[in-house]
């Protein structure tokens, strides 16, 4: 006798109770760390009922019919106390067509019919209550996905010039020394780049909406206030558990490819010492201004040695939009306090 076999006896033991049951697992928004193990993303099996949820539980792999039929099967058993009284309920739905056709003719035997139903407000909420606990109380931070009128096709290319940015690895040629201007689109006002990552810890790229922002930052100088110190577009890449679901989600439904397992990229605003989502104008901002820095760092970028010779040039780059030019000038200012100082002044 199978264990499903045993379970399917004993359930039918139960009294059969008008009930309805809602069923049904997803991927969680949630990380899941053990000990000495890396951290990973648990599917979540829940069951709710008139009275409360019978059954949770959380898996590595995705759940198989069989595994589902088990927990419903234990939920009618022993369900989590507070919520029911061991029972059979007259019926159970599930949102997944598929796994609806592997349960129905088991349950059929146990005088239980099953159907297909979209979930229920019920669910939803205690779905999001259930991820909130999972996360210590803590909202989930808002990424590219949420930003209205971020298209896919957008997204998409962004994460294209992102990865292709980091297989480049600049911070190798450019540092903070090395600021960077750039006009995106040509006849806009101009922005201030420098590449992160020479000092081996964070890697990508910072900009800077004024000149003064930016000389001071990178002079080490105190800032006259908190927003002005902290208000940074920054691009950075890091692993997966440092990404929003939204985004997660969003690159692996889409297929979009990624430089590295540990070099998922991220864009936002930093402000007091957190990242927030950017506004859909940075994002068509730095679509543009990367696709710009990838064609002048392989085919444009001029060195001897690690000296970095200086650059003033327009590029026309493809973007969603069409064709736009982007003008570049490297250094972008003088500064002094910088450890590395250019021969040549414009």
């Amino acid at each position: 006798m199978t264990n499903l076999t045993a379970l399917l006896s004993r359930v039918r033991k139960l009294p059969l109770t008008e009930d309805t049951w809602e069923c049904g697992f997803w991927l969680g928004r949630t990380w899941i760390t053990e000990h000495r193990q890396p951290p990973y993303r648990a599917h979540i099996f829940m069951v709710v009922s008139s009275h409360g949820i019978p059954h949770v539980e959380l898996s590595k792999p995705a759940y198989s019919a069989d595994d589902v039929l088990e927990y419903l099967l234990r939920a009618m058993l022993k369900p989590i106390k507070g919520s029911c009284s061991p029972q059979r309920p007259t019926h159970v739905c599930c949102a997944d067509a598929e796994l609806v056709a592997q349960l129905a003719p088991r349950l059929a035997e146990l005088g239980i019919a099953c159907a297909v139903s979209s979930p229920s407000a019920e669910w939803q909420f205690v779905q999001r209550d259930l991820e909130f606990s999972l996360n210590n109380g803590e909202e989930l931070l808002a990424g590219l996905a949420s930003i209205p009128g971020a298209s896919l096709a957008l997204q998409g290319h962004f994460y294209e010039l992102a990865a292709d940015y980091y297989t480049l690895a600049p911070w190798h040629r450019l540092t903070d020394a090395d600021p960077l201007e750039i006009r995106c689109p040509a006849t806009s006002s101009p922005r201030y780049a420098v590449m992160l990552g020479s000092g081996g810890e964070i890697f990508g790229l910072a900009v800077y909406d004024t000149m003064e922002q930016a000389c001071l930052i990178l002079s080490g100088e105190e800032l006259p206030g908190e927003e002005a110190s902290q208000n940074v577009l920054i691009l950075f890449f890091e692993e997966p558990t440092s990404m929003t679901f939204d985004d997660l989600d969003a690159i692996t439904e889409n297929g979009w490819t990624l430089a590295s397992p540990q070099a998922y990229p991220i864009l936002g605003r930093s402000a007091a010492n957190n990242i927030q989502q950017p506004p859909l104008a940075d994002l068509v901002w730095m679509e543009g201004a990367l696709a710009a820095i990838v064609c002048f760092i392989r085919e444009h970028l001029q060195m001897d040695g690690h000296y970095v010779f200086p650059a003033d040039l327009t590029l026309p780059v493809q973007t969603l939009n069409g064709t736009i030019d982007v003008a570049l000038r490297l250094p972008a200012f003088d500064n002094p306090k910088l450890h590395f100082v250019y021969d040549i002044k414009y």
